[in-house]
Formats: C-alpha cells, structure tokens, sequence
C-alpha cells in the first residue's frame, strides 16, 4: 500500500493522498460526464430536434449499441455512428 511519504510499491505513479483523492472524484465520474455529454437510452434514435451538440450518444436499448452524433445544425443533418 502506499504511504503519505511518497513511497509508491504500486504502479500507479500515484502518492497514498493522490490515490485518495483520486478515489474521491471518481466515484462521482458518471455524474461529472454528465456536464459534459449526454447519452440518451432509447429504443428509438434522438430526433434532430432531440440533439443539441455534436458529439452526443445514444444507446440502443434493443441492440446494446452505442451510437455518436454528427450533427449539422447548419444543414440540418443528423447521422448516428456506431462507436
């Protein structure tokens, strides 16, 4: 285990309080991505009127697909990729 003194016998480059803090934060990471994109779970893909930004995701809850935005707002385009 890792010690205050910087002492690291794990690889993960990290010091026991950078761990701990590290655990902190990721606990809330779902919530904290959720600021950032959106993924709509759906059996039915998000219209265009549904998508805001480029880059939004949309699982299929029938398939299990996850699928990424490309959005033309200027065209009025939207295609879903499988990612």
């Amino acid at each position: 285990m890792a010690t205050l003194d910087g002492f690291n016998p794990y690889p993960t480059g990290l010091t026991a309080a950078q761990c701990v803090t590290s655990l902190k934060r990721g606990w809330n990471l779902p919530d904290t991505l959720a600021n950032y994109t959106y993924i709509a779970k759906t059996p039915t893909p998000p219209t265009l009127e549904d998508v805001k930004t480029h880059g939004e995701f949309w699982l299929c809850t029938v398939t299990g697909k996850l699928y990424r935005a490309m959005l033309n707002a200027d065209d009025n385009v939207l295609i879903w990729l499988e990612v």
